[in-house]
């Protein structure tokens, strides 16, 4: 009744920071759209267009096989599994984290150019390829905190990370607007990107004191299966 009562909390505070960050969300475009005009918020929403693509690369499903590989771990409480698989489940957050950011650096010029038809957009790409890897580890350790049923942890990042979004995105509009459409952009991107960093910054130590408080190593009787093998279990998780 109580592992219940918990993921039935768990459960309740996930829906209801998802609707307070809907809500910040569309209350700060509302803002954003009265100081930048409306030729700005379509071209950035193009923009995420772009980049909600390359968020998908980095992510490939990485915080539900993290969790789900982390609680049949923690279920056998079998510990040193469960770092083999945390060492897997990062290892493919950096991976595809990098390789999209890559994409996105390397092409964003080719991007502006026939997809998004305007060369102002090139350098707000640019900036936002950065976060993609912080934005694949996040949600990572994101996933580790719903298996692990911590998952208030998470949330409170989500919370400050979104109001520290659009505070940055409101100072730096406030000193770039002045700058032309460019500089605009520009200051939508770095809000976001400075967030994200943090965000990922601060999930990964959340991780590394929760792991040293509550995943000490136990005697392991039976040899560990290889990390290939692992990495193979995780992948048949994610890359669907």
């Amino acid at each position: 009744m109580q592992n219940k009562q918990r993921f039935l909390w768990q459960a309740l505070l996930m829906t209801g920071v998802s609707l307070l960050l809907r809500s910040v969300g569309v209350s700060a475009q509302v803002i954003i759209a009265s100081r930048v005009g409306a030729q700005a918020v379509g071209i950035s929403s193009l923009i995420g267009g772009v980049y909600g693509f390359a968020v998908t690369l980095a992510l490939s499903g990485i915080q539900f096989g993290t969790t789900r590989q982390m609680a049949e771990c923690l279920g056998k409480e079998d510990t040193p599994l469960a770092h083999q698989t945390m060492r897997c489940c990062i290892g493919h957050s950096l991976g595809f984290g990098l390789l999209s950011g890559a994409l996105l650096l390397l092409g964003s010029k080719t991007i502006a150019t026939l997809w998004l038809r305007d060369l102002r957009t090139v350098t707000s790409l640019r900036v936002m390829a950065v976060t993609l890897p912080a934005v694949s580890l996040a949600a990572c350790f994101s996933g580790y905190f719903v298996a692990v049923r911590r998952v208030y942890k998470s949330a409170v990042v989500q919370v400050v990370e979104e109001i520290l979004r659009v505070g940055l995105t409101l100072i730096l509009l406030g000193r770039m607007v002045a700058g032309g459409l460019e500089a605009a952009l520009l200051a939508l991107a770095l809000g976001g990107t400075i967030a994200d960093l943090f965000s990922g910054l601060v999930l990964f130590l959340l991780y590394r004191n929760d792991r040293r408080r509550h995943l000490t190593l136990s005697p392991r009787h039976a040899p560990l299966p290889s990390l290939a093998g692992t990495a193979r279990r995780l992948l048949k998780l994610t890359m669907p």
